[in-house]
């Protein structure tokens, strides 16, 4: 690969020579440029959520901070923000609509969300109508449960997604025990040697 370093002849990768620039010399320079905030790179907050069948909602919006980036370039300046919840990884894939990583709020969208690699994300500005008070997009996101996941991605190419026996009675036992990592723990001894007592004969597992 090779580059060219403003007017300059073209030059290999590895000696391409690097200088400082400004912020705003940066947003004129030809070509797409990623600009990273540097006190709100990586925020943790604390939010209520609810989880229904295996899908978690947030409950309240996030404090998103204005990013410093604003401050040279103007406030009609976008960024996105990428949610990203422990334990929660999605596959960055188009199939996955935004009304799939956003709850439902009615009327005009406030944003428009997609997958991104390990998380959900949005643009900054709003969408939708907006005042002076409120520009930017606070959505509630929604990190989808495997079995959402799998049948969007299947919808998209017009199939459809069903639990075979044992995939059955594996979601039931997740289900009692309430995730699927208690459910891996109680298959540990001593536990398993009850459950294995309780398995039916060979010939009559099928079934709840």
């Amino acid at each position: 690969m090779a580059v060219r370093a403003d007017d300059g002849p073209t030059a290999p990768l590895e000696v391409r020579t690097i200088k400082a620039v400004t912020v705003t010399e940066l947003a004129g320079h030809y070509g797409m440029t990623l600009l990273a905030d540097p006190i709100a790179y990586q925020l943790t907050q604390r939010v209520p959520a609810s989880q229904e069948n295996g899908s978690v909602s947030l409950l309240t919006t996030l404090q998103l901070p204005e990013a410093q980036a604003a401050a040279h370039l103007g406030a009609d300046l976008h960024w996105y923000i990428d949610v990203e919840l422990p334990g929660h990884a999605l596959p960055a894939r188009t199939a996955l609509p935004g009304s799939c990583l956003t709850q439902e709020t009615g009327g005009i969208p406030d944003t428009v969300a997609r997958a991104a690699r390990h998380s959900v994300s949005f643009i900054s500005a709003n969408m939708g109508f907006s005042t002076a008070d409120n520009r930017y997009a606070r959505p509630l996101p929604q990190f989808p449960s495997a079995d959402r996941v799998f049948e969007e991605l299947a919808d998209a190419h017009g199939a459809t997604v069903e639990r075979s026996s044992a995939g059955l009675r594996a979601a039931i036992a997740v289900e009692m025990r309430g995730s699927p990592k208690a459910f891996a723990a109680g298959l540990c001894r001593p536990a398993r040697e009850v459950l294995d007592s309780l398995l039916p004969p060979a010939k009559k597992r099928d079934g709840v």
